[in-house]
């Protein structure tokens, strides 16, 4: 047998710098993830699991547990981007640049009026996204009968999947000419897809049998395929070296070999290695010999590793390197028995399982996945608790206590208790999904296995807590969520840190409850007013950053100018009204109308509006005094009736009596100048009269 190679194969530039960038990600001291595939090879992604680097496809999924994301090699929609960049996430972009380029054609075109057509795969990530920049408003079409049914469009704009048939491209171009004119065409398909379907056009045309390995879900791997199909008869499309088809590849002289643009160069080796071509050409006897070598290590009890080929009802077949194919009994399966096996095993999967007889009466061997399960699957969960690793689990049962998953085949549960740091109301909202979970208790006597989500939560929250303490200082703007609202305050969410608004920095007025300036889930900014992180208390702002309402009120309020306010509170010597949040102004009782008046709930109300005249602003003590009365109609008095004119024309002046003189008593003495006491001066008077 006899290898040839494609001039050009394995990893496009796109796909290389995808993996670049994710490489570098590798053992990051956050938690990141891909969303979606990084690209579309199931060994990659297995990888890059190995590596931390989770693949999440649901985006809330990834912004409440995620601090990093990698967007796809394909791209995503204009709605999904914004909402990373948005979010506090960083975000590393692995968008191939040339779909980035399409994405530029298509929102220019659509914010210009241009329809726009987009030549793909409906289906395909990469078309999904690209159809997003456009408000999911493109036409798409892979066929020429399709264009019939394509409305009439004043002017579009046409593009093309990266991957897509270069052929086809220009045969559909052509069609699409003859319906529409004018035509602005974007040949969006990657120049090193069009020399990789090339490379592949001259090798399909010198050898026997083509090979091309990539993903099943690869589009330019399924390209590379079809494509060959015109130029060689025989072509096999494998994933791995263990889909080799030994026996097929044996009547060949000539096998040539290309990769998809998703395919690493570690799997092509080892495809080469497992056909043993290093230079040299093999002899059929030698593959031969080596396959009876591996033939000969079948035996009961034997564990081995097979390909399905088949799956029904009773069971599945499975391709295990032998002489005849091996057959794993429906009884015989470790399964879930309420689940079709259908949507369990696909054909194509690899599959392991113990030997538990050679020969059935029809030749097949069986094969059993449950008693192989039991044992290996309780060391592998087990090997997860020892290393403290997190595992990616489906939910696929919901009840009162909790969720039920399934690790390697065994019942796993996780209590709602275990779920989040927060109270999860709806559990049915988690079934079927795929969340991280960490094994926290582990007994294979008693079958149980107690799984938690809350624990990964609980180390990213700490990550962020740290951080965020390490950062944070007094006086900072910081962004957080409204996450409870207490009468006495307001608690915000700061990545894993709470902080406490209480109600006095709430606002710069008088409020009765946190209710009425803040909401659960706003997105508010606040000021670190102090923090103390021994007792993990951060007193924070909202107030200090809204303008105080007394600044420059001289100018808001002018003095001899009415404006309209709202009565707030009473007091004995008058009304407080409130001219706007924060300031209020006295109406004193003698301003309050012409009239006099006992009490001011005689005539105004709480809550009442009313117009008011500004008497004076006091800036510095945050004084204004007001004046409704001047803001009303001064009444008329009533002219006095006239008194009938009397004899003299005045009234004749009282006279003031004259001044008592004071009389002053130097001495008193008799008449023989002896002395006269005061006895003496008063025994004469007739007091009677």
């Amino acid at each position: 047998m006899k290898i040839k190679f494609a001039s050009t194969y394995g990893f496009c530039f796109g796909v290389k710098r995808s993996m670049e960038l994710a490489e570098e990600e590798a053992g990051a001291d956050v938690a990141v993830c891909t969303y979606g595939p990084l690209i579309h090879n199931d060994q990659v992604i297995c990888d890059l699991h190995a590596k931390g680097i989770e693949k999440m496809d649901n985006i809330d999924d990834i912004l409440s547990s995620y601090q990093r994301v990698i967007i796809r090699s394909h791209g995503i929609s204009y709605e999904e981007y914004q909402r990373f960049v948005e979010s506090d996430l960083d975000v590393i972009d692995a968008t191939c640049p040339f779909v980035k380029k399409i994405h530029h054609h298509v929102q220019t075109c659509h914010k210009q009026g241009q329809p726009v057509i987009i030549i793909g795969d409906a289906q395909h990530k990469e078309v999904i996204g690209i159809n997003g920049w456009c408000e999911n408003q493109g036409y798409i079409i892979d066929r020429e009968e399709q264009i019939d049914d394509l409305p009439d469009l004043d002017h579009p704009c046409v593009v093309a999947q990266t991957t897509f048939s270069l052929a086809r491209f220009h045969s559909i171009i052509a069609a699409l000419n003859k319906r529409f004119d004018p035509l602005q065409v974007h040949c969006t398909i990657c120049a090193a897809t069009e020399k990789r379907q090339n490379a592949c056009i001259e090798l399909a045309k010198t050898v026997d049998a083509l090979l091309v390995i990539g993903g099943k879900h690869s589009s330019n791997t399924k390209k590379l395929v079809e494509i060959g199909g015109l130029y060689c008869p025989v072509v096999f499309h494998i994933e791995t070296a263990q889909e080799l088809p030994f026996q097929d590849l044996s009547k060949y002289h000539t096998i040539g070999i290309t990769a998809g643009a998703s395919t690493p160069d570690w799997i092509t080796k080892e495809v080469l290695k497992t056909l043993n071509q290093e230079g040299t050409e093999q002899t059929m006897q030698e593959m031969m010999e080596e396959m009876e070598k591996e033939m000969q290590k079948i035996y009961t009890r034997a564990i081995v590793t097979g390909t399905i080929l088949s799956v029904s009802e009773e069971g599945v077949l499975v391709n295990i390197g032998y002489k005849s194919d091996a057959m794993i009994p429906n009884n015989e399966l470790s399964s879930k028995k309420d689940v079709p096996l259908t949507e369990q095993f696909n054909v194509g999967d690899e599959i392991e399982a113990v030997v538990v007889n050679m020969n059935d009466g029809e030749g097949n061997v069986v094969l059993s996945t449950r008693r192989l399960a039991q044992k290996a699957a309780w060391k592998k969960v087990k090997d997860i608790q020892d290393a403290d690793q997190a595992v990616m689990v489906t939910i696929d049962e919901v009840n009162k206590g909790g969720l039920v998953a399934y690790i390697e085949g065994l019942r796993a549960y996780m209590p709602a208790s275990q779920l989040s740091v927060s109270y999860v109301k709806d559990l049915e909202q988690y079934l079927k999904l795929e969340i991280e979970a960490k094994i926290i208790e582990l007994n294979p006597r008693k079958n149980r296995i107690i799984l938690s989500h809350k624990v990964i939560e609980e180390v990213i929250l700490k990550a962020k807590a740290d951080a965020f303490w390490e950062t944070l200082e007094k006086e900072q703007k910081i962004v957080g969520k409204v996450k409870k609202i207490m009468p006495f305050g307001v608690f915000v969410e700061l990545g894993g840190v709470d902080g406490l608004i209480h109600i006095s920095d709430l606002s710069w007025g008088k409020i009765k409850h946190p209710k009425e300036v803040l909401s659960v889930g706003d997105d508010v900014q606040t000021i670190v007013l102090d923090f103390n992180r021994e007792t993990n208390r951060i007193s924070l702002g909202y107030k200090q950053l809204i303008p105080h309402p007394w600044d420059n009120i001289e100018a808001k309020y002018v003095v001899g100018e009415v404006y309209e306010g709202k009565v707030a509170r009473f007091t004995d010597f008058g009304a407080f009204i409130e001219l706007t949040q924060g300031v209020d102004g006295l109406v004193h009782i003698s301003q309050i109308a012409y009239e006099r008046i006992n009490k001011v709930s005689d005539v105004l109300e709480i809550s009442q509006m009313v117009n008011v005249k500004v008497l004076s602003v006091d800036s510095e003590n945050h004084r204004i005094s007001l004046s409704i009365k001047e803001t009303l109609e001064k009444p008329e008095r009533p002219e006095r009736p006239e008194r009938p004119a009397s004899s003299s024309d005045s009234k004749p002046k009282r006279k003031r009596a004259p001044k008592r003189k004071e009389e002053k008593f130097e001495s008193y003495t008799s008449g023989d100048d002896s002395e006269i006491t005061i006895g003496d001066l008063f025994k004469d008077l007739d007091l009677d009269k």
